[in-house]
């Protein structure tokens, strides 16, 4: 017998565009619950496997080695650190604020009855029990004076953090302070003795009645306290740089990076695999069960595809087709993967670089946006309401709802006149009376 070349459904309108978002929903909806659960279910897997467990424990080692320079830099804190994890830092802001309050104690030692005067205060507020700044309880002060002095050569390399140009530690602090600080007036500077700087009495009187006496609408407070905090960002940003750049801590965080490389490589590699397992079961089963009908949406709301010049369309249309709705259904690993681990994990890891800008997971999916928005509109321009999708396959989307088969129909309409004339077919066997009996040939002798 030979094949049908022409698709029944060539006379069948194009489906509408509030049917075809009706039918994407409906493909949406399950190939982000599938690749959800199987995104928790491939995570879970992929937590007990051997390399797995051997990356993260060498990534939890070289965290926590640079978490503890950082805390023996004192440019970081953390808090409730019993079990050496390093888990609770201490938020920036916590930390500005006791390295104010204790540049203020410094003052209110060396001058305390004209700081009291200025607050209008009987006694200062040390809630926290805090000692005055010094060069060891000043975190910037005891980065500059004494761990870079301390750490400066490193394994044979000389100046491993900062060339101090031969002067001591105080007077290295001093140089930092004054090529740094925007303003280095509000200090009393001492460069005989390079004693510890500390601020003017008037500058932390005003500063203490912004920080501590809830007068947030003292506007010369306010700007006592912009400029220390602007001081302290530039001086401390300065520390980090220089102390993440030593070969101390690169030595770790080197191994700390490759090896959440390795894992956030082996989440990304879940999370594909999760959504084409997904995208499998949405668009190509439903195709291969119904020949037809592209996916379960388009099944369930009674659409198919049917090639531009109407001919049943090929494998290779059907492929082209799936091709593309594959990178334009992508951009659903945003919510399965959001859900599934939040920003915190590996699909936010650069999968490639391109020069010094890197293109992770997150990133590629976000950029394949651009594709479903198109389809947008070429549907919406189109008058036979074809995506890029159906473009890339030469395919349309018609509606099905009213079709009825030829044969069938032929098939029930033979039903419907058999049953239309079942009581005109005579019974033989049946005995009754007709116009014959009225007409014998024994009535015609008897009368002749």
């Amino acid at each position: 017998m030979q094949k049908e070349i022409y698709s029944k459904y060539k006379n069948e309108v194009p489906a509408t565009f509030g049917r075809r978002a009706e039918a994407s929903l409906i493909d949406s909806l399950i190939i982000v619950v599938l690749s959800f659960l199987l995104i928790i279910g491939g995570v879970e897997i992929l937590g007990i496997t051997p390399f797995y467990q051997t990356w993260n424990n060498n990534l939890n080692e070289a965290r926590i080695a640079c978490y503890k320079i950082e805390e023996e830099a004192k440019l970081y804190e953390f808090t409730d650190n019993e079990d050496g994890q390093y888990l609770n830092l201490v938020q920036p802001e916590d930390t500005f604020e006791d390295y104010a309050l204790r540049q203020i104690l410094v003052v209110y030692e060396k001058d305390k009855d004209n700081f009291l005067a200025l607050t209008n205060q009987t006694e200062i507020s040390n809630p926290k029990g805090l000692t005055p700044a010094s060069y060891e309880t000043d975190n910037l002060a005891y980065f500059f004076s004494t761990y870079v002095p301390e750490h400066n050569e490193y394994q044979g390399i000389e100046y491993d953090l900062m060339d101090m140009k031969g002067k001591s530690g105080a007077e290295f602090y001093y140089q930092i302070l004054n090529d740094n600080a925007v303003d280095t007036t509000m200090y009393v500077l001492d460069y005989e003795n390079y004693t510890l700087p500390y601020l003017k009495t008037e500058f932390a009187a005003n500063l203490y009645r912004y920080l501590f006496l809830d007068q947030s609408n003292f506007q010369v407070g306010l700007t006592s306290y912009n400029l220390l905090a602007k001081n302290y960002q530039n001086m401390w940003n300065l520390a980090v740089d220089e102390l993440i750049d030593s070969s101390r801590y690169q030595e770790h965080y080197q191994i700390y990076m490759e090896n959440y490389a390795y894992s956030s490589y082996g989440v990304d590699v879940v999370c594909v695999l999760a959504y084409l397992v997904s995208f499998l079961l949405a668009f190509v089963l439903p195709n291969i069960i119904f020949k037809t009908s592209t996916s379960w949406g388009k099944y369930f709301l009674k659409m198919s595809a049917v090639r531009t010049d109407s001919e049943n369309p090929t494998f290779l249309n059907y492929f082209l087709k799936h091709l593309v709705n594959f990178f334009s259904y992508a951009p659903l690993l945003l919510i399965s993967c959001f859900f599934g681990g939040g920003l915190d994990t590996g699909w936010m890891y650069p999968v490639f670089e391109i020069g010094e800008v890197g293109f992770s997971l997150f990133n590629i999916t976000a950029i394949l946006l651009v594709l479903p928005i198109v389809s947008v509109i070429l549907v919406l321009a189109r008058s036979k309401k074809q995506s890029l999708s159906d473009l890339a396959g030469s395919l349309t989307i018609v509606d099905t709802r009213y079709y009825v088969d030829p044969e069938e129909f032929t098939e029930e309409k033979k039903k419907e006149i058999e049953e239309k004339d079942k009581d005109k077919i005579v019974n033989v066997e049946k005995t009754y009376f007709d116009s014959s009996c009225f007409n014998s040939k024994e009535d015609e002798n008897k009368e002749s």
